[in-house]
């Protein structure tokens, strides 16, 4: 009878911190859709600057937070060139 209490005992409390987890999982999910929006709506306002004044101008950029691992496709000189966040667009015209 103890091994059977003990083994539910333990059952239980996978079954705690599997919840936790699931939960703390859920709230990260949250978390990133929540950017993934916000950059969407970041990307369409660049677009509207691109189209509407036909480059990125620098208080466009200065929007831009430092990011190490997301880039943005941005429109210069009639051609598609990557560049990371706030990094400014060398030359002009």
């Amino acid at each position: 009878m103890n091994n059977v209490t003990t083994s539910l005992a333990a059952i239980k409390s996978t079954q705690q911190t599997q919840a936790t987890t699931i939960s703390a999982l859920s709230q990260q999910q949250t978390n990133l859709t929540a950017q993934v929006g916000g950059q969407s709506a970041e990307l369409q306002e660049l677009k509207k600057t691109v189209v509407e004044n036909g480059n990125v101008n620098s208080t466009g950029w200065s929007k831009w937070k430092p990011t190490a691992t997301v880039k943005v496709c941005c429109w210069y000189r009639f051609r598609y060139r990557w560049q990371k966040f706030a990094e400014p667009v060398s030359g002009s015209g």
